[in-house]
This record gives C-alpha cells, sequence and structure tokens, in this order.
C-alpha cells in the first residue's frame, strides 16, 4: 500500500510540473500602484489631475509574444479612483506592461495624452519585481501630467500549481495519519 501510494504522490507531483514547464509564459500579476505628486508637463495646468491616483488590478497574460492591440482579455480591475476604461498591451522585447485609457499607441512608444486619458508603464511585468516607471494623466482641458512619485506593490498570489501541491500534501499527511490510527 506504501509503494501505491508513493507513486501516486509522484505521478501527481509530475502532472503539475508537466505543464507549469510546458506554459511557462504564462504571467500573472496583481499589482497596486499609486502615483502622487503630479507636475504638468504640458499646457494647460488646470483643472489639476486626481492625486493620487491608484488602482489595483491582476492581469494574466503569455509574455512570449507582443500583446496589441490594447485588450481587456486576462485583466482584472479590483479598484481605481478613476473612471477611465482600463486596457493593456504588452511590449515582450522590452518586458513592459502599459496600462491605460484609450486611446493607445503601440507598445514601447508611448500613450496618446488625449483628453480625460491615463498611461502607467510597468517595466520588469515577467521578474519578480516589477515597476512603475511613469504615470501620466491628461486632464479634460488637454494638460499632462506625470507623477513624481510612483510607488508599485506586488501582492503576492500563489500559483495553482503551488496551492496544488500544499493539497495533495495535506492529503497524503492525512491520509497517513489515518492510516497510524486504525
Amino acid at each position: 500500500m506504501k509503494t501505491k501510494l508513493m507513486a501516486a504522490a509522484i505521478l501527481a507531483v509530475g502532472l503539475l510540473i508537466v505543464p507549469t514547464v510546458v506554459g511557462a509564459t504564462l504571467i500573472t500579476e496583481t499589482l497596486t500602484i499609486t502615483g502622487s505628486g503630479f507636475a504638468p508637463v504640458l499646457p494647460p495646468d488646470t483643472p489639476a489631475p486626481v492625486s493620487p491616483l491608484t488602482i489595483n488590478f491582476t492581469v494574466t497574460f503569455d509574455n512570449a509574444a507582443n500583446i496589441s492591440p490594447a485588450t481587456t482579455s486576462g485583466l482584472t480591475v479590483h479598484s481605481f479612483n478613476l473612471s477611465d476604461p482600463v486596457q493593456y498591451v504588452y511590449d515582450h522585447t522590452a518586458d513592459v506592461l502599459v496600462v491605460a485609457s484609450l486611446p493607445f499607441l503601440t507598445p514601447g512608444t508611448g500613450c496618446d495624452p488625449s483628453a480625460n486619458t491615463f498611461c502607467i508603464f510597468i517595466g520588469g511585468i515577467s521578474s519578480a519585481n516589477p515597476s512603475a516607471s511613469e504615470v501620466l494623466q491628461a486632464t479634460s482641458s488637454g494638460g499632462v501630467w506625470f507623477a513624481d512619485t510612483i510607488s508599485t506593490i506586488v501582492v503576492a498570489v500563489p500559483a495553482p500549481a503551488t496551492l496544488a501541491l500544499l493539497g495533495i500534501g495535506l492529503a497524503v499527511i492525512g491520509f497517513a495519519r489515518r492510516r497510524k490510527l486504525h
């Protein structure tokens, strides 16, 4: 019985590892980004933008290729203090995710700062420490403002394979304890 249990555990671990290796480019990140201390870079400088601008979102995408045109596929916005619709593009070569309202330009070249829009550039999105490098807003008058202070918080979300391994481990421990008691 012990060998059957061990074989089942090895098979389960093998089944979890193979999809992880094959689909190794699937990225899921939950981030909270805050931009504040906005300074005008293009006139007019009134009205002032919303400050701080804070967005919390989860994005899941395959980083093996560029994602363009803009999409909402795999994007869940948990909270945002602007009413703008949120979409993203991804530049595979630069590993930059751009989260913004429409209209977009191509990844890596920037956003179109039309009136009442925002744009956030997040570098190293596939790494352990993604970081927002630019947060900008364009106000109703068309003035463009850049954030002086930017904060990026990466929210740790366990991968499904990690949760599955935890479940298997707990099941094996429970089974072993049950056997010991009987």
